[in-house]
């Protein structure tokens, strides 16, 4: 009698991967995952749901069948994101053409007037200074951004754990400005930049309260961090 082996026990965290890949090329249903992946139909099932539950993959439609119909998989606009590698070199060079063809100081005054219409695009400026503060956060966590904030006197310091646009940053730190820019319209307060520009770039940011020193977005005059990501 021949010996029976056990089939070796499957890795989740390639399945996922694989799974990911496979819809980049377009939906698909459980059965076709666990077809081209190699494992049970029912592993495909927990790695879509932890997906979905991480938004990265969604449903999409049914797929019409002699047997029982079949939900078909897509990956999520968030997923079509993350797998792109093209918006950061892009951007770089393209602040590389335009600081060669305008000079530095017109790129300086693009780069302030794209922070402000990106500042803009958002809901409408609330009056409570507090609010502004704290919606001017949340803008950086949309970014990728995480910070902790910190009142000294009539001034918040934004303080970043590294940069959303670190990458650029390290080609032309003029891109601070737009950053700079954005938090201005938002917070429709004065804002200087004192970035980082160092190996790991890092947002630093002070606004200015003016007559308001008790606004502070949540958080003690020490204030402990504050995710912005």
């Amino acid at each position: 009698m021949g010996t029976v082996r056990n089939a070796p026990p499957e890795d989740g965290a390639a399945t996922r991967d694989r799974i990911l890949t496979l819809l980049r090329r377009g939906p698909a249903t459980v059965e076709d995952l666990s077809r081209e992946v190699g494992v049970t139909a029912n592993s495909v099932r927990v790695q879509l749901a932890g997906l979905e539950r991480d938004g990265l993959v969604r449903r999409e439609g049914i797929r019409r069948r002699f047997r029982k119909p079949a939900h078909l998989y897509a990956l999520s606009e968030a997923a079509e994101q993350a797998f792109s590698k093209a918006y950061l070199p892009l951007l770089a060079t393209l602040l590389d053409v335009i600081g060669d063809r305008l000079g530095r100081e017109r790129e300086a005054a693009l780069l302030d007037e794209v922070g402000r219409r990106l500042g803009a695009a958002g809901a409408p400026r609330p009056a409570d200074p507090e609010e502004r503060l704290r919606n001017a956060l949340a803008v950086l966590a949309d970014l990728g951004g995480v910070a902790e904030v910190e009142r000294r006197g009539s001034s918040v310091f934004v303080r970043g754990f590294g940069c959303p646009l670190g990458e650029v940053v390290r080609r032309d730190a003029q891109v601070c400005t737009a950053l700079r820019s954005l938090l201005a319209e938002v917070t429709g307060m004065p804002v200087r930049e004192s970035c980082e520009r160092s190996e790991r770039p890092a947002c630093r940011f002070e606004i200015e309260l003016g007559e308001r020193e008790d606004v502070i977005p949540g958080a003690a005059p020490r204030g402990g961090p504050r995710a912005a990501g």
